[in-house]
């Protein structure tokens, strides 16, 4: 182990092993109280104690007692180390965050919290969800629900863009993973989600995850039982219809692998409740439209080219394939606003990560927001220019809003088609800029999720060739450069 020394905090160490980037970084040692207020620091905005970390103390960092206790790994390196050696790093090594059986597991104990043979069988039992024809019969759903929203709004009219996308993409996650049409079974879940979302993803409950009387996580705990009551019923209702239908949940529920091996019951509700955790597609969609039009240059090309490929019309997956420019505004909008901006993974034995000797169960946070903004990586990277991605083609561990290695995210191809379509059809039928007085914050607290906090509204104008600048205030400020 390494020598701890006396004085508070280490001096800065440069290590340039096998690092395109030097490793600088101190290890803060700290009093209980104080690691308690770092955290809260840290859980309360991770964005901004992230870019502060790194601003100052470069791409390894850490702070703790006589050993690091949290640390912060931003480097294309790093990111490959913590995702390839997945016996040594893991998601599902944390702290049970409430009792084995409870609701709250069974909805995390998705494919993204695996490793191994495990992983391998759960990958092959979910193929079927997202074979080509499942994806072809989302296309159709996705085109129907975005054309009944933009039928909706009313020529040079204002419209809470955020509420719009979040209502739609539910509507489509429904329609597409549970095959569920009936509006008060949508509006059901829709809650359901957002409340597990929403008590989650505060500090207090980050900080304090027991299922105690007073606590706020137990509110979230009694949620997520009746999500799973409620997704038990959509399986067990499937099964009593019978028939195979072209929905998600329908594919996964008649998968099998070459041994007989199937998914349970719970291991239905596991899948199909991340699968249908949509709030990615939300936040990607939405940092899209306020990129765009943020930027009348970029949004006055892509207008251009999807009107020209498809005059008016929703794109076929042939013309999906045909959009280059609206590739790359998605690429350039999901690297600066990657929808998960962190993530952690724990290290089940003692280990050396750079410069730091880690005991066992040592949190170690890597981020996609930080990774995407390296300049050595991303010139400019504080600006949206989509164009970069004619001349740069990044490795999976130096741009990855989709997740890398073991917990690469298997609904991607689905999320891009979804993105795709809604952007297609929206830029052709409306010019969108902000309402006066717009303000864009990031949502505050420890949500995994970087999301545009309250309304977005938009003005709602018919195409008239023209595009200017819109306007904007708030902390975005410090996300991107606006001008």
């Amino acid at each position: 182990m390494a020598t701890p020394i006396s004085h508070e905090i280490e001096e800065p160490v440069e290590v340039t092993a096998n690092a395109a980037i030097p490793f600088k970084g101190r290890h803060a040692r700290l009093s209980s109280f104080a690691r308690y207020r770092e955290k809260r620091r840290f859980w309360s905005d991770p964005v901004g104690y992230m870019s502060q970390r790194y601003s100052n103390e470069g791409v390894l960092s850490a702070f703790g007692a006589q050993h690091p206790e949290y640390v912060f790994a931003f480097a294309p390196e790093l990111n490959k180390q913590l995702n390839e050696n997945a016996v040594l790093f893991h998601w599902s090594a944390s702290r049970k965050w409430t009792r084995p059986s409870s609701s709250l597991n069974i909805l995390r104990a998705s494919i993204g919290n695996m490793d191994g043979q495990e992983y391998q069988i759960r990958k092959t039992l979910m193929r079927p969800a997202f074979h080509h024809d499942v994806i072809e019969g989302a296309r159709d759903k996705m085109i129907s629900r975005t054309d009944e929203m933009l039928s909706r709004w009313s020529d040079n009219g204002v419209r809470d863009v955020h509420l719009e996308i979040r209502k739609l993409v539910h509507a489509i996650s429904m329609a597409a993973v549970l095959g569920v049409e009936e509006q008060s079974v949508v509006d059901s879940i829709y809650q359901l989600v957002d409340d597990i979302y929403t008590g989650s993803g505060r500090p207090l409950a980050m900080l304090l995850p027991f299922d105690l009387p007073l606590l706020p996580f137990r509110k979230v705990t009694r949620t997520a039982d009746e999500m799973v009551e409620l997704l038990r019923s959509i399986i067990q209702q499937k099964r009593r219809d019978g028939g195979v239908s072209c929905d998600m949940l329908s594919m996964m529920m008649h998968s099998k692998t070459e041994q007989g091996v199937s998914l349970s019951e719970t291991e239905l509700v596991s899948e199909i409740y991340n699968i249908m955790g949509h709030d990615t597609t939300i936040s990607a969609l939405i940092w899209m439209l306020i990129l765009i039009a943020i930027h009348p240059k970029a949004q006055a090309k892509l207008v251009e080219e999807l009107s020209g490929r498809l005059r008016g019309g929703a794109p076929t997956l042939e013309d999906l394939n045909q959009l280059p420019y609206l590739d790359a505004v998605i690429k350039e909008g999901v690297r600066l606003m990657p929808p998960q901006c962190f993530s952690r993974r724990l290290n089940v034995e003692p280990c050396w990560l750079g410069h730091y000797d880690l005991p066992a169960r040592t949190t170690i946070f890597m981020s996609s927001y930080i990774t995407h903004r390296l300049p050595d990586l991303y010139p400019q990277p504080l600006r949206f220019i989509p164009e970069r991605w004619d001349m740069i083609k990044p490795g999976s561990y130096e741009y990855f809003p989709f997740g890398s290695g073991v917990h690469y995210c298997v609904g991607r191809a689905f999320a891009l088609l979804e993105m795709k379509i809604v952007l297609a059809m929206t830029l052709q039928r409306y010019k969108l800029a902000f309402a006066p007085g717009q303000r864009i914050d990031r949502m505050p607290g420890a949500r995994l999720l970087l999301s545009p906090k309250g309304a977005v509204a938009m003005k709602i104008e018919k195409h008239d060739g023209r595009f200017s600048s819109s306007r904007v205030r708030g902390d975005i400020s410090q996300m991107i450069a606006l001008s």
